[in-house]
Formats: C-alpha cells, structure tokens, sequence
C-alpha cells in the first residue's frame, strides 16, 4: 500500500465528488473548504495539470485539474466546477478543481477495502497508484478514495 493512512476506523467520512461521471472521494478531515465556481487565475506556461490560482481571504492557492491528474481530458470550465481546498497539514496553500461536489459520504469501515494496484486495471486511464488509498463498495455505487497528500506530487 502507498498510501500513509490504514483502514482502522468503524466509521470514515469522506468529501464525496464527480471527475468524468465517476465518483471520487477524499477524506473530510484533510479539507479546509469548498468553493463552488470560484475565480480561477490562469498560469501560462504550466503544466496541464496546474489549473491556476485562486485567493482565499487573501492566501494565494495553486489549483490543480484533478481530471488531468487522473489522465482524463481537460474541459471548459463551468458553473458545477467547485475547487475544493486542502488544510495546510496535506500541502501548503492548494486546491483541486472537480466537475461536480456530491456532499459527504458516511461510510462504515467494512465496507471499505484497500486499493490494490492492477484491481481495477484498464478501467481508468492513466493510474496513478499512489493516488488511490481505497475503494468504498456501497449498495448501489463505488467510490475510490483518493490520498490528497499525494496530489502535489503528481504534478
């Protein structure tokens, strides 16, 4: 496992968001705040995956494009876009832009297990294991819980 956390909790709560019509989740205690189709500066010359940077009660933060991250095409920007950003424990001062905040997810330990490299091969483009801490198995959904620790790494 790559990731630095370990699956010891009755109870996990987790930011829950689409990227490409599937649905991702990082964990709820790593998150400062969402902000819902916020103004994004552009920086020229930058890595595709470096989306710009946005003020927050005048902090400048490095936005990340989660979707080139996670090896799918980039898309104009729009109104469901929201940059969820992280507390400064994860990375100092960014964020990750998703297409869609679907709200927090309850989800009890047992259904939840460990992301193992090659599990869900040829399903995602582009996989970057170490962004991958877990795999949620709900009723009527899957969910990868992604590490956030690692975004900055990834760029």
């Amino acid at each position: 496992m790559n990731s630095v956390r370990q699956l010891s909790q009755s109870t996990y709560h987790f930011c829950s968001f689409d990227i490409a019509d599937r649905q991702y989740a990082v964990d709820l205690l790593d998150l400062r705040e969402v902000s819902q189709n916020p103004k994004i500066t552009p920086i020229y010359h930058s890595s595709d995956a470096v989306h710009g940077y946005m003020n927050i009660r005048g902090q400048i933060h490095l936005v990340l494009d989660l979707r080139v991250i996670l090896g799918y095409p980039a898309i104009p920007r729009n109104s469901d876009q929201c940059v969820i950003a992280f507390k400064n424990h994860i990375g100092d001062h960014f964020g990750i832009l998703v297409d869609k905040i679907n709200g927090v997810e309850t989800v009890e330990g047992h259904r939840i297990e460990e992301y193992q490299q090659g599990n869900l091969q040829g399903k995602l483009p582009n996989q970057k294991p170490s962004l991958y801490w877990a795999v949620c198995k709900l009723e009527d959904k899957l969910i990868l819980v992604l590490e956030s620790r690692f975004f900055l790494d990834a760029v």
